[in-house]
């Protein structure tokens, strides 16, 4: 066969050699994923698993860590329940046996309750992420677990900490569907009271809310697989935006990258995007998130990171403003804003995800939300 009939015959058959080549793509990806996984995962243990299903036939999950025997003051204390943020999974106030808010709560003789919301989840059927958007989460995932804990618990009331989105949903479901007599105490961790788009120029444009429709899913698990190898060999602009670099010891951000890292659905995605493109407030359906927390008077405590380029203190300060703004008497709210930062006395200046694995979290973030949640009510 002359070469340019060889050339010919194999022109003919491109299409085979595409799909070839992308299945080689694929499986060399897959490879490099399970890999890495494997070699920088830090895995972490439980005392209970529950596994939990929603009204709407989706699902969300609880984790249990039991108190520690023998750890003074926490007897008369309720349970505690944690909420993780967006993109990320339980692991986000666990990601570590020795850097763990969750295991700190333990230590000091807490019951400690993580919730793993529906969009934490990756084993959903197709049908099941179609349900995964920010109403559902509010009026669903977090009163079933409320509920759930209180059952399995026996007590009336427990503790609350939210963390990001995990902090945004309780905002949406306080005096909502959760009824704030069945909460004790909250601690809130980097949760913005409006989303911005958090990348200068792109925050600058001003884009039609039909935009927020083209919001994709975002394939978060496998890309963080993919990158953990060499999240430390360099630092962007882009790596300050979900957290200081400057602040997390070598090795530390790869393991969460494996470990804790989600996709973002398209209709939880196109809720975000939808705040950030028109005028940022959070919204449960129609109802504005801040407006339900006017009437609280729940103990509350929050905190945010002084370069946090996802949930920046001005815009934390907007929900810390509204909490209890509606009661009237002085001073019969009790709540306060910390920002972690050098001026407040931390060794660096706190971003985003840093505020639950910096190097210094658990001398500096966790102690002071541990020390709240600690106090007696009697």
């Amino acid at each position: 066969m002359a070469p340019c009939e060889l050339c010919e015959s194999m022109s003919a058959f491109w299409p085979l050699w595409v799909a070839v080549a992308f299945a080689v793509t694929a499986a060399g990806a897959i490879a490099w994923i399970r890999h890495w996984r494997n070699r920088l995962s830090a895995p972490v243990r439980y005392d209970a698993h529950h596994r939990l299903t929603t009204d709407d036939g989706c699902a969300c999950a609880l984790d249990r860590l039991l108190p520690n025997a023998g750890a003074p003051g926490a007897a008369d204390l309720p349970p505690v329940l944690i909420v993780h943020g967006l993109a990320i999974n339980q692991r986000n106030c666990d990601a570590f046996d020795d850097l763990s808010l969750a295991r700190d709560l333990r230590a000091a003789g807490r019951d400690v309750w993580l919730l793993t919301l529906r969009s934490g989840l990756h084993d959903l059927t197709w049908r099941q992420r179609q349900k995964v958007c920010f109403a559902a989460m509010a009026d669903q995932d977090v009163p079933l677990a409320v509920a759930e804990v209180r059952s399995r618990t026996g007590a009336d009331r427990l503790d609350l900490i939210g963390f990001s989105m995990g902090g945004m949903l309780l905002y949406g479901s306080l005096g909502r569907s959760v009824d704030p007599a069945h909460v004790r105490r909250v601690v809130i961790y980097g949760s913005p009271g409006m989303v911005r788009i958090p990348i200068w120029p792109l925050s600058k444009l001003r884009l039609p809310v039909f935009f927020a429709w083209l919001a994709p899913r975002m394939p978060y698990r496998a890309l963080g697989g993919l990158l953990a190898p060499f999240v430390d060999w360099y630092t962007t602009p882009l790596h300050r935006i979900p957290y200081n670099p400057d602040n997390v010891a070598k090795g530390r951000t790869a393991s969460v990258l494996v470990d804790a890292i989600e996709d973002v659905p398209w209709a939880l995605h196109r809720d975000f995007a939808r705040w950030a493109i028109t005028d940022g407030e959070i919204r449960v359906g129609n109802m504005r998130a801040l407006d339900s927390l006017r009437g609280l008077t729940t103990p509350v405590r929050f905190f945010a990171g002084a370069v946090d380029g996802l949930a920046p203190p001005p815009s934390v300060a907007l929900a810390f403003a509204a909490w209890g703004a509606s009661v009237m008497a002085p001073g019969a709210v009790d709540k306060t804003l910390h920002v972690l930062g050098r001026a407040t006395g931390c060794v660096h200046d706190y971003g985003h995800g840093d505020l639950m694995f910096g190097s210094r979290a658990g001398a500096e973030v966790f102690p002071p939300a541990i020390a709240f949640l600690q106090e007696s009510d009697r």
